[in-house]
């Protein structure tokens, strides 16, 4: 018997245009599903939720729901990318077509070129969510958010040290009420304490607001009391100023306008600016959460060729299987993948593990799982 040998290597064929077509639109269905299942729970039901309440226009309701989509399309890219691969693969699978494609000479390898070329797509439309769509047009979701008041993100405080060249604390400075930044707003409840050089505190300040001043370097407080204490801490007596000035670096003011907005929404070049400004800041715990986040940047676009990579060998079950193990099995891999992200992230937090690894490790993890997984299928069909 001669053996069937594999058919020379050409560049997109008719099985190429039908695998790429396949798993395109199995690929739209899932992240419609995973969209609508990241929407339905929160943003959708806020959404109309204010709409009924009078709190938004039809036209605003439109705009937030459609601004909101970037977001939640980073997240379900790489999941619905692993569900995409499994029902691909399912469906050749159970109408015996991968069957005949193999007995025709055709390897899986080569079945794989064009799928993977619609998760290289699917890595760089990830990509230039993260790094354009989302950068431009998060700012404006932000603000819509606020003034329709279903805001969650913004921080209401912030919070920064200056300290001597030999590390000891020279003031405070905290800000109880941070407005947005296109609000040209003050400040609202400012506080500052200045440190003597014994460490001692020797004044407290507390103002109704505040603005900075670029020419002086320097924030204005206005209708502000200062408090006097000795070298032991204790009360000396008060005094009110209609406007008084405390002197910052500018990375302090900097870092505060950064912090107004969120920065999961920045793009690579200026989130690594925010990371600097909180190392300068000494904010070591919320630089490694951001370098982690930085991290990810590389890691869930890669994370999407790879999940639908696997989702496809998930998908190759016997022919006329009654069982849907692939299925069963692709959403532990979501579950599993949804817990050890955030672990991750936090043990990076904490210092426990570098922020590369933090961001990357969920995904081999994953894979590890759905490889197991395949081969307790394997056992399970043989019974």
């Amino acid at each position: 018997m001669t053996a069937v040998s594999s058919p020379p290597f050409r560049f997109f064929t008719t099985l190429d245009a039908m695998l790429m077509r396949e798993t395109s639109t199995k690929v739209v269905a899932c992240l419609a599903l995973f969209t609508l299942l990241w929407l339905a729970p929160e943003t959708l039901f806020r959404l109309t939720h204010a709409l009924l309440d009078g709190r938004i226009a039809l036209n605003q309701f439109g705009e937030l729901l459609l601004f909101s989509l970037p977001g939640i399309l980073e997240q379900s890219i790489p999941l619905g990318a692993l569900f995409a691969g499994i029902f691909t693969f399912r469906r050749l699978s159970l109408h015996l077509e991968l069957v005949s494609l193999w007995n025709a000479g055709i390897p899986l390898s080569r079945l794989m070129v064009p799928v993977l070329a619609v998760g290289l797509i699917l890595s760089v439309s990830h990509a230039l969510l993260q790094e354009v769509v989302t950068p431009l047009i998060g700012p404006r979701y932000e603000t819509l958010k606020a003034h329709a008041g279903l805001s969650t993100t913004r921080p209401t405080s912030f919070a920064t040290v200056l300290e001597s060249p030999e590390g000891r604390w020279e003031r405070f400075f905290l800000v109880d009420n941070i407005l947005p930044a296109d609000d040209h707003k003050p400040l609202q409840r400012v506080f500052v304490l200045d440190y003597a050089p014994t460490g001692m505190l020797s004044t407290i300040r507390k103002a109704d607001t505040g603005q900075w001043d670029a020419g002086r370097g320097a924030f204005q407080l206005n209708n502000s009391n200062t408090f006097f204490l000795n070298d032991q801490g204790l009360y000396m007596g008060s005094q009110a100023f209609a406007s008084d000035w405390v002197a910052l670096p500018q990375r302090a003011y900097t870092l505060l306008t950064e912090s107004l907005e969120n920065p999961k929404q920045m793009a690579w070049a200026r989130l690594s600016r925010y990371i600097d400004l909180l190392k300068a800041n000494k904010q070591p715990d919320d630089a490694r959460f951001f370098e982690a986040r930085l991290a990810q940047k590389v890691w869930i676009p890669v994370a999407a060729i790879v999940f639908l990579g696997l989702g496809c060998l998930l998908g190759m079950e016997p022919t006329r299987s009654s069982k849907a193990y692939a299925l069963v099995f692709g959403a532990l891999l979501v579950f599993v993948y949804s817990v050890v992200t955030p672990a991750c992230i936090h043990l990076a937090q904490l210092g426990l593990i570098a922020a590369w690894l933090a961001a990357g490790l969920p995904l081999v993890i994953t894979v590890v799982v759905g490889l197991l997984f395949i081969r307790l299928r394997r056992r399970l069909e043989r019974g």
